[in-house]
């Protein structure tokens, strides 16, 4: 006969299971928030980069930025100076998300001073992401050795893992101040 006491114990098959089951779906809710994290990217070459229209990233395609998420722009320095890249992310359109910018083109993209958040890919000297999700404003980066041939791809995304959009924008060649 049942008492009372023992119509509350979970059989012990039925308590392993259900443990058994909570570690894997936190295993797997895990796994998914680092692939979705921009730390996770791979550096690559110019050709080999992911960071391209078509390619698969986070379990999903690269396709083309919308207007208004994010605008970048990429200004070559005076002789001796460095190009300065910033994106801008706008406070209309996602509160948060994560990117990563990678320099193409040749060169070097770091941090500028005051930027904690963005960091370097490691064994990586032309790309740099946000390392925690990016509210509203400016990132400022520089990019040494970059050349009018080069540009800066921008791969962002609000809604974690299943795909990215892509900016891509060609350097522009600083004003003449002596002019």
């Amino acid at each position: 006969p049942r008492t009372a006491s023992s119509s509350c114990e979970t059989p012990p098959n039925q308590y392993y299971t259900e443990m058994m089951n909570s570690a894997v779906i936190a295993i797997v809710t895990l796994a998914a928030l680092v692939i979705a994290h921009p730390g996770g990217l791979e550096c690559g070459t110019d050709t080999t980069s992911r960071l391209t229209l078509g390619a698969t990233v986070m379990g999903g395609p690269v396709t083309e930025g919308t207007d208004g998420v994010v605008d970048v722009h990429f200004k070559l320095g005076q002789a001796g100076e460095p190009s300065i890249v910033t994106v801008s992310v706008h406070k209309t359109v996602a509160t948060k998300l994560f990117f990563a910018a990678k320099l193409v083109g040749g060169g070097e993209l770091k941090p500028a001073n005051g930027y904690p958040f963005l960091l370097e890919t490691a064994n990586c000297t032309n790309q740099v992401y946000v390392n925690k999700t990016s509210i509203h404003g400016k990132y400022v980066m520089e990019a040494h050795g970059a050349t009018e041939a080069s540009a800066v791809k921008v791969g962002y995304t609000a809604t974690g893992p299943q795909g990215i959009f892509l900016t891509t924008k060609k350097a522009v060649a600083a004003e003449d101040t002596m002019a």
